[in-house]
């Protein structure tokens, strides 16, 4: 990020006109290595047996996870219940498939974005039936989102007419105050207070018993997956309307078809 040119939007320097060179290599660099990253991990699944229609592969490894580690995945128990070979045979491809042409992949930057995305899904629900958690994976794939692609929906008429309702001074100066006045009355009154995140803030004052470890990565992986579906789905659409007005400008008739 930082010899890609990043800051010249959003920062401080930005607000004095300082423009840093913009370097594409920086980013096709971090897209080479996560991509070998990836490659890695499939090697040894496919030296190991993965493609192997004599065996599987995830299914045992659920198990021994469920068996000897110390975790408790939100589906683990209810995968397990699946007895069907063609579904736990497809889990074992996909994985290879999907790890091994993340390399291929970065020759294209569109199929990339689409590797992205599928990586996120794919960590949900690693999360999800393993309990291992790639948070730091997610905020590398936010490298490679086309942000972009979110400037006129950020910059429409109906998105600021929105935004001018909800953030207005009145409204962050009440919020403010409640905040302070939460700090104030903690810090004088009561001896050893600590300023609690918001997940603390919520179990102290509703009574409400959350397990914070998998909200907060509940709420990362939801927020990931929102980004990435979303400028997908921004892209698609994209690709259709500008396809749309070639097709009108030149006079021919148009086909609702995603390039």
């Amino acid at each position: 990020m930082a010899f890609s040119g990043w800051g010249n939007t959003y920062s401080i320097d930005s607000l004095y006109q300082r423009k840093e060179d913009v370097n594409p290599w920086a980013i096709s660099l971090m897209a080479l290595l996560l991509g070998f990253a990836m490659f890695t991990a499939s090697f040894p699944k496919i030296y190991s047996g993965w493609l192997s229609f004599d065996s599987h592969a995830t299914f045992p490894h659920m198990v021994y996870n469920d068996l000897y580690w110390d975790r408790e995945p939100l589906l683990l128990q209810e995968v397990l219940q699946i007895k069907n070979i063609v579904f736990w045979e497809a889990l074992d491809y996909l994985a290879v498939v999907f790890e091994f042409g993340f390399l291929l992949a970065i020759f294209w930057p569109q199929v990339f974005r689409f590797f992205v995305f599928s990586a996120v899904l794919f960590h949900i629900s690693i999360f999800l039936t393993f309990g291992i958690v790639f948070t730091n994976n997610l905020l590398t794939y936010l490298l490679f989102i086309n942000w972009a692609i979110f400037y006129p929906v950020l910059n429409s008429a109906s998105f600021n007419n929105i935004a001018n309702k909800f953030i207005r001074p009145k409204y962050l100066f009440v919020c403010l105050t409640l905040i302070l006045s939460y700090g104030l009355y903690h810090f004088f009154f009561r001896e050893g207070f600590m300023v609690p995140s918001l997940l603390e803030f919520i179990h102290n004052t509703f009574s409400i018993n959350i397990d914070q470890r998998l909200l907060k990565t509940l709420i990362l992986f939801s927020i990931s997956l929102i980004i990435a579906f979303t400028s997908l789905v921004l892209y698609i659409y994209t690709q259709i309307h500008e396809r749309r007005q070639v097709m009108i400008s030149s006079g021919r008739p148009f086909k609702k078809e995603v390039v």
